[in-house]
């Protein structure tokens, strides 16, 4: 047994894998938020040697679709004149760049990687959008990254991640020959962090996820949830792999 990393719960033992093909690690479920986790991450050291994964194929087309839908959300949401949009562990700042050339107050974080964009870097502005896309399953401490997220108190947190529902050992996007998913949600798991912010939830399907401060109206889940999920089908699960 080990102490969950995103809720505290007990997690007891679910399944192994050899990671980066050298490493006999654990992996462990947890019986309160269901999410699976790998024991401590000690290999990680030996994982963020490169800004961009040698095995992402889709890096900048899965950064295209994102900014289209940051966008997207940002035109059919209420939220308030020019607002700031963050991505958090947004890498290379790409879709910060991309946003910022459409007219958004975007930014860019990443405590790894250095952005070679101009005026995407953070300037500590409040965040009212803050973007999370394939980072979640990456943090080996979710509770401390995920509260600092929350702790702004943006209106809305977009994010991407698999979520797992029971697909066993041989799911993809445990990705143990790469090593950097370390944790994974299930839907319990996301409705802990809604519950536990006071957000409201709305999963748009398997891998995107929207945490909302307010309630959305009929207008919005109609229009920009229902727009968001068309666009969900024929391109966002399209693009989503295992490397991400």
């Amino acid at each position: 047994m080990i102490e969950c990393r995103l809720c505290g719960g007990l997690s007891e033992k679910k399944f192994n894998h050899k990671v980066l093909a050298k490493y006999d690690v654990n992996y462990f479920q947890c019986r309160s938020c269901e999410g699976i986790q790998t024991e401590p991450p000690y290999w990680l050291s030996e994982v963020y040697t490169s800004d961009v994964q040698p095995e992402d194929e889709n890096y900048l087309s899965r950064n295209l679709n994102v900014a289209w839908i940051v966008q997207f959300l940002l035109k059919h949401l209420r939220i308030g004149h020019d607002p700031a949009v963050l991505d958090f562990g947004g890498g290379l700042g790409v879709v910060s760049r991309l946003l910022r050339e459409n007219g958004v107050n975007a930014f860019n974080y990443d405590t790894y990687t250095d952005s070679p964009f101009a005026n995407v870097k953070w300037d500590g502005s409040v965040p009212n959008f803050i973007i999370s896309s394939e980072v979640f399953e990456h943090l080996p401490n979710p509770a401390t990254d995920i509260d600092w997220i929350f702790g702004h108190q943006p209106e809305f947190v977009y994010v991407r991640t698999w979520r797992y529902f029971k697909q066993g050992k041989d799911w993809d996007y445990i990705s143990a020959e790469h090593g950097a998913h370390v944790f994974f949600y299930t839907d319990k798991a996301m409705r802990y962090i809604a519950d536990k912010y006071g957000y409201n939830l709305e999963l748009l399907n398997e891998v995107e996820a929207l945490f909302c401060k307010r309630p959305l109206s009929k207008f919005e889940k109609r229009v920009a949830l229902k727009g968001l999920e068309s666009r969900s089908a024929r391109a966002v699960l399209k693009l989503a792999r295992k490397f991400t």
